[in-house]
């Protein structure tokens, strides 16, 4: 349980520590992008932007359940004043069966 925790801290301050000197390195890169030129068309119209591509659909499904007459024998050993008056073993089955 403390190797847990040890690994946890340790990478919780690693990932701190890289989000702290990769943030500014990143920042600066951005700032030092060039302006998109005007005539170029935006990203989104050439197909490889950064924006993300939307379709819709149609999805059905359909559950049906009869289980009225669905019986499961239980392997638990129950004691004979346990079960039902007439039946030496229990059963599992739907509730309003």
């Amino acid at each position: 349980m403390a190797v847990d925790r040890f690994g946890v801290g340790v990478c919780a301050l690693l990932w701190l520590w890289v989000a702290a000197a990769g943030g500014p390195a990143f920042a600066q890169s951005v700032a030092q992008e060039a302006p998109p030129d005007p005539a170029e068309p935006p990203a989104a119209e050439t197909g490889n932007g950064v924006l993300p591509k939307i379709r819709f659909g149609f999805e059905g499904r359909l559950n049906f359940r009869s289980s009225d007459e669905n019986r499961f024998p239980v392997k638990f050993p129950f004691r004979p004043e346990d079960l039902p008056p007439g039946q030496t073993q229990a059963f599992e089955q739907t509730v309003n069966a």
